[in-house]
């Protein structure tokens, strides 16, 4: 993008000055070329356009890669709060089995925490499968 504006404005200053000098009467106008026929304005003309044409499929690809890594990093979240939940999982299970052994029933709020775990595990589980189908949906 940078190069083809920067192209863009050499060439309107270069118009600027030929208006320029053309106005003040230290040149005339039959000392230009037509502009039309000269190759050297043909072919930055067709580089333009090459250029142009490149820009904008590279926005398009930058896009894509946006939305993509948007996507990972939701999908990344979602894992590392996974993660936590499950750490929190096996720390409930472990002081079940210490409760079990010394035949200790498990406390209402401690049946309730379990339960409430086991939710969100699934409900995050649930959550990131359905981003992985739409990851593999525009694959």
């Amino acid at each position: 993008f940078r190069s083809l504006s920067l192209l863009r404005n050499c060439i309107d200053i270069e118009k600027r000055v030929k208006k320029e000098l053309i106005e003040q009467g230290i040149l005339d106008l039959n000392d230009f070329p037509n502009n039309d026929e000269d190759e050297i304005h043909a072919e930055i003309k067709r580089l333009i356009a090459e250029l142009s044409a490149i820009a904008e499929y590279n926005g398009a690809a930058l896009k894509r890669l946006h939305e993509s890594a948007a996507e990972e990093i939701k999908r990344l979240e979602i894992k590392r709060k996974l993660d936590t939940v499950d750490q929190e999982i096996l720390e409930a299970y472990k002081r079940t089995m210490q409760n079990k052994a010394k035949r200790k029933p498990l406390s209402f709020e401690e049946q309730q925490e379990i339960h409430r775990l086991t939710a969100e595990q699934k409900a995050l589980s649930d959550q990131l499968e359905r981003l992985q189908a739409n990851c593999f949906l525009y694959e």
